[in-house]
């Protein structure tokens, strides 16, 4: 998702993540709005948990939970801030 919405190639969101540049300051470059990225990543977040729910690999509950907080932690990956300690990493 992450490549298709910022056309470029895993090389490429690669380098620029191992130069330290945030997906949000790679979207700014590529002309991205961070927004559609970001709505984009929730998106697709959202897809797969449902998807997990019907295979039965997570209860709705467990989902409702995900979803409760999906926004905020994707928004604070795609800006750069870390999963405080102890946080389900993405």
């Amino acid at each position: 998702t992450i490549m298709t919405v910022l056309d470029v190639s895993r090389d490429e969101l690669t380098a620029a993540r191992k130069a330290g540049t945030t997906l949000a300051e790679l979207a700014k470059q590529q002309g991205v709005e961070v927004s559609v990225l970001i709505d984009a990543l929730v998106t697709d977040a959202e897809k797969h948990i449902a998807e997990h729910v019907a295979d039965g690999t997570l209860t709705q509950e467990q989902a409702d939970e995900r979803l409760a907080e999906i926004e905020q932690r994707i928004t604070d990956r795609v800006n750069g801030v870390e999963p405080a300690e102890g946080e389900r990493p993405d």
